[in-house]
Formats: C-alpha cells, structure tokens, sequence
C-alpha cells in the first residue's frame, strides 16, 4: 500500500514489535524490505537482525541508474555519484521529477555515510540498532537516517506472540509511491521471488 495505511502497525500487531525494529509514522518511514521471522529462542519483545546491503554493482544498476536514465545522466560507478552533475530544479519540472531529483541529491550529499555498507556481506545486529538500517528517520521523525540507502533488505528475528502464525514469514515494505523510478515494479518482483501472498492495504476513510 501507499505510506500511512497500517502496514508496518498491523505487522507490530502480528509480531509484538514495536516502532524501534518495525517503524511507523504518517509519511515515508520505511526503508527497506524487512523480511520478519519467527524464533522462538528468542525472548519475548526482543529482536536481532540479519542486514544483508546492496552490492556496488546492484546499487548501481537497481537504485542509481533508474534515476540517471530519467535525467538522461551517465553513470558507470557508484563512485561517480560523488562527482555527477545533477541538473538545475526549475518550474517546468513535473511533480514526480522534482521528488525524484530530491531523492537523488539525497543520495549524493549523503553518499560519506553509507557507502562504507555497499558490498559488505550480511552482518548480525542487535534490536537496539534495527531501525537505525531499515528506517529513513528516528521515533521522534526529526532526525534522517542513511543507511537504508544500502540496506537490500533486513531479516529480523523475534518470537511471534501468536504461535499459530509462527511458521509464516512477512515482509514490510516501503510505501507504494516512493520516488525511486520504477520502485513499484522492483518492489513486486523482489517479493515475489521470497513469497507466496502480497496483501494491498488501504485505510477506509
């Protein structure tokens, strides 16, 4: 579903998580693919994560080069993000190409503090660090986080209070709409590789 429509509460819900490993909020607050598994080894309300990043080549051909083709821009390394000409913003600019343009300047003024992630290889991290990599902001909504730029997707591992359910595997997902060129269609294909029911959420008003 589109951002703010319950996706990421109804999975706290199902889980027993909360806004520090499965964030919520009323924009985009996702930000990358968190695959939720049921373990129960471990305690109640705890989690750890597997956090597997892009590689240099997947970030290049599956996040930059989708917004370079859209500004007819060329881009054979992700090292070249640093020094890439971006084009000037102006009134004649569609809604959608000024986000997008925002996004990738974002991904280039940011590039020093999640670069350090792209090609590593899946590492575990506690439930205290979860959001800080699947999350484009803190709880409070007021800081930005960057490292979900590198983040491919998140495994996170906890006790699922309904032990019915405990054999399911869920995905939250970023909001539809998000301002990645072609990210609805991405999104689908990288799910539907790893499960078996999407579910479109949509806030009855």
């Amino acid at each position: 579903g589109v951002p703010s429509q319950g996706k990421s509460t109804i999975l706290q819900a199902l889980t027993g998580l909360d806004d520090s490993t499965i964030p919520t909020g009323s924009a985009y607050v996702t930000g990358a693919c968190s695959y939720l598994c049921h373990d129960a080894s471990v305690p109640a309300g705890d989690a750890y994560a597997d956090i597997t990043p892009y590689s240099r080549e997947e970030f290049l051909n599956e996040v930059l080069r989708p917004f370079c083709n859209v500004f007819n821009l060329t881009i054979n390394s992700v090292e070249e993000l640093q020094w890439l000409q971006l084009p000037q913003k102006s009134d004649n600019m569609l809604t959608t190409s000024l986000a997008q343009l925002d996004r990738l300047e974002q991904l280039q003024k940011n590039y020093g503090s999640y670069k350090h992630l792209l090609g590593t290889q899946t590492q575990r991290i506690g439930k205290s660090q979860i959001r800080e990599y699947v999350a484009q902001c803190d709880e409070s909504g007021m800081n930005l986080h960057t490292n979900w730029y590198a983040i491919k997707k998140a495994e996170i591992h906890c006790c699922f209070p309904q032990t019915d359910i405990g054999k399911i595997m869920m995905c939250d997902t970023p909001g539809l709409g998000d301002f990645t060129p072609g990210a609805k269609r991405a999104l689908l294909k990288k799910i539907s590789d790893d499960m078996d029911v999407v579910f479109f959420l949509k806030k009855l008003i």
